[in-house]
């Protein structure tokens, strides 16, 4: 949970639209984003002007019931962000609080007090337009390797989403395992889904891969196993493998739009309830013609680029692996020397057949 608090000099005007504002636009985008207010110089109790209370109403947002109340160190301390409305709130609170969590809108936001309705009009859009931009940057998903800080919050997302979850102990087993890789995808410094792979040699298999239900069909998943994939190719896997309950045809179609296709089926694989899991395998998106200068770390913690929109090195210098998918018609070969011998390889690929 992100928690955010707005500020500003009497918290009857420009904080508490902010705060309403801020926390419909959270809500409306499903972040799990928790926003208050207060004033540097307020009185508590004090309602909201009633200008600000208008021009809130005609966004159907009630400030009717909004009481000021006073900045207080807990407050303060309990806020991952603290927006205030001018440098010079800023300038107030930054003895108190870290630079880093204290966010002014360029230019400041103009005190309304004592101006017509239009002049709240205008705070109320300026505002609006600061925060929703300001909450698509900070709630940008963020990839990272599994760390000892995330087992709880990763072990509960396993309880969301599996009948027979991985427990804690099992998931920090994952850390102490050589072979085994672990990402985690954050939305406000929430985990909201996670991969894990096993790589053995040339192969790898994804041993979990799990999104909060309140945050899919945002493409984290995809997301997710696009990270997965591109590891397997970094480090020499010419085939990922994963299993999936037959029934689940969401992931089924997410798996086949990146390359899957079912190879086996395991009987009787899921418990609670019984089902047949169907074993995948994805080759063809793995395929790449790659240099290396030396064999890859089996144990980097630098996250796969996923970036790069081809998926050749564009220069070729010994030693060299070459991975190509079967059954390709090719074109355009050039001459590799490596220890002493010359190889015709294949530069570009023109066409495949399944």
């Amino acid at each position: 949970m992100l928690r955010v608090l707005c500020v500003c000099t009497g918290n009857t005007c420009r904080s508490p639209m902010a705060e309403a504002l801020l926390q419909r636009e959270a809500d409306r985008l499903g972040l799990p984003v928790s926003v208050s207010s207060a004033g540097l110089a307020a009185f508590p109790g004090d309602p909201a002007s009633a200008h600000a209370v208008s021009v809130m109403a005609e966004l159907d947002v009630d400030l009717s019931g909004h009481r000021a109340r006073a900045v207080t160190p807990y407050l303060l301390a309990e806020s991952d962000y603290v927006i205030c409305m001018s440098e010079s709130h800023r300038a107030a609170l930054l003895p108190y609080v870290p630079a880093e969590k204290l966010v002014v809108p360029p230019g400041g936001v103009p005190d309304p007090f004592g101006g017509d309705e239009e002049r709240y009009r205008a705070t109320r859009d300026a505002l609006q337009a600061f925060l929703c931009a300001w909450l698509a940057e900070v709630a940008a998903p963020v990839l990272a390797p599994l760390t000892e800080a995330d087992l709880p919050a990763t072990a509960a997302l396993e309880k969301a989403c599996f009948s027979t979850p991985w427990s804690e102990e099992s998931l920090r087993g994952e850390l102490q395992n050589e072979n085994a890789r672990v990402w985690t995808l954050s939305v406000c410094r929430e985990i909201v889904g996670y991969i894990g792979v096993h790589l053995v040699q040339d192969e790898a298999e994804v041993m979990n891969l799990a999104v909060l239900p309140a945050f899919r069909r945002r493409g984290f998943g995809r997301r997710l196993l696009q990270t997965a994939l591109a590891f397997c190719r970094e480090n020499g896997c010419v085939r990922l493998f994963l299993e999936v309950r037959e029934s689940n045809e969401a992931a089924l179609a997410l798996y086949r739009s990146l390359g899957f296709t079912v190879c086996g089926r395991r009987k009787h694989y899921y418990q609670q309830p019984p089902e047949d899991a169907l074993l995948l395998r994805c080759a063809n998106a793995i395929v790449r013609l790659r240099v290396v200068a030396k064999k890859p770390s089996s144990r980097s913690n630098i996250l796969p680029d996923i970036s790069a929109t081809s998926s050749c090195e564009s220069t070729i210098s010994p030693p060299c692996t070459l991975f190509v998918r079967l059954n390709c018609e090719t074109a355009n070969t050039s001459n590799i020397t490596r220890n002493g011998k010359t190889n015709v390889i294949p530069t570009t690929i023109i066409g495949c057949k399944p």
